[in-house]
């Protein structure tokens, strides 16, 4: 078994949510990177919670209390989308979903940044909430490196750049809380997208609109 599981803090639980990536405008602008980092040709989307709009990541436990502002959120991408002839692979980062794992007041997290797709994110719950032992999950891409192992009840976690050798989270958690909240957290995932596809007409959510053969390249 590897090393690093010894040098894991212990913690009582963590927080697990399935976030839908929220943008506070909308880019119209040509594709390249000094207009895309000028960010100049916007327009503004509408929030989808109680205060005003912005950038940042809604929990799908929060999200179940605001589905039609998010419904109306999601219209209006695909409004302006087809306003200004943009093609999907265009606009995919705008249905991202992520997988995170954290404790606030503690200042932790475990976040799996090249994971954009609930096809991508639910082997990960899958596997916690399975019976299964070992190692659940291994993966670095881009100074990015993260492995979870189940193990005599309990799951060690850590991410971190192995280049600069900075960690992000390095911890031992009880599996059976954990286990419950990946499966909650991913049934709730999977209803929001189910009714937001039925009402799109569409599902932009689940797989990546990007080619295998695309993005492995």
């Amino acid at each position: 078994m590897d090393q690093w599981i010894k040098d894991c803090e212990p913690l009582d639980f963590i927080n697990v949510d399935v976030l839908f990536c929220i943008n506070e405008d909308f880019y119209y602008g040509p594709p390249d990177a000094i207009s895309i980092a000028e960010n100049k040709q916007t327009s503004p989307l509408p929030s989808v919670t109680n205060k005003s709009a912005s950038t940042f990541n809604l929990r799908s436990l929060k999200a179940e209390d605001n589905t039609e502002k998010l419904l109306a959120y999601y219209q209006e991408v695909l409004r302006l989308a087809k306003n200004y002839g943009k093609k999907d692979t265009e606009i995919s980062h705008y249905f991202w979903v992520k997988l995170s794992f954290w404790r606030g007041e503690l200042n932790i997290s475990m976040d799996f940044p090249w994971y954009d797709c609930l096809d991508q994110i639910a082997p990960i719950l899958e596997k916690i909430d399975s019976n299964e032992n070992g190692v659940l999950f291994h993966d670095e891409d881009m100074n990015w490196e993260a492995e979870i192992i189940a193990q005599d009840g309990f799951i060690y976690a850590r991410e971190e750049d192995p280049e600069t050798g900075d960690i992000n989270i390095l911890h031992k958690i009880p599996r059976g809380p954990m286990a419950k909240d990946c499966r909650e957290a991913l049934e709730r995932a999977r209803a929001l997208i189910g009714w937001l596809s039925d009402n799109i007409g569409k599902d932009y959510w689940t797989k990546t609109i990007y080619p295998t053969d695309l993005m492995a390249s």
